[in-house]
């Protein structure tokens, strides 16, 4: 689970707004214990939940999980999130001008890709053998899911590579 400052925001503003836990999960629509676990960083919420707390404390999702709020810049935090302030792009982003890769350049990466793909394989093999074990953990399933997803955007890139490769012999 990735370190945020969740946990400690909500107390921070739980302590701030003088309110306990029991009051805030009724006002997002959880238990106090849900409360507690994300004070505790035992869990986190899902994302619609965080929208709901920070809306509840009047502050932006991005400042409750990662800007420390304290006494002294929670009202500023507030009025930013209320104003809508928020940092504005200028003008327009410069181009970035990537190199064209060669065929060779592309080649190589298919073919590492392919030995990726084959070792990832061989990781989901090993897993379908364990499957009959039927402690398998949650920390394992995901890391399946993960793997599966990984391969499947990689195929989508190595088809995507190979028609523009394609269309570019063709062109030429």
């Amino acid at each position: 689970m990735a370190t945020t400052l969740l946990g400690k925001n909500l107390k921070t503003l739980r302590q701030l707004k003088h309110i306990n836990q029991e009051k805030l999960a009724k006002a997002v629509g959880v238990t106090r214990t849900r409360i507690a676990s994300y004070e505790t960083q035992n869990i986190e919420p899902k994302l619609v939940l965080l929208a709901k707390i920070a809306a509840y404390f009047s502050i932006s999702i991005d400042v409750l999980v990662t800007v420390p709020v304290t006494r002294d810049n929670y009202d500023s935090l507030k009025t930013r999130y209320q104003s809508g302030t928020q940092p504005k792009v200028s003008g327009p982003l410069p181009l970035v001008q990537l190199p064209k890769l060669t065929s060779g350049v592309l080649n190589t990466f298919v073919s590492r890709y392919r030995q990726i793909e084959k070792a990832f394989e061989g990781v989901l093999a090993l897993h379908a053998l364990q499957q009959q074990d039927a402690s398998i953990d949650l920390t394992s399933k995901q890391l399946v899911f993960i793997i599966r997803q990984l391969l499947h955007q990689n195929a989508l890139l190595i088809a995507e590579i190979n028609r523009v490769n394609s269309t570019q012999k063709t062109n030429k």
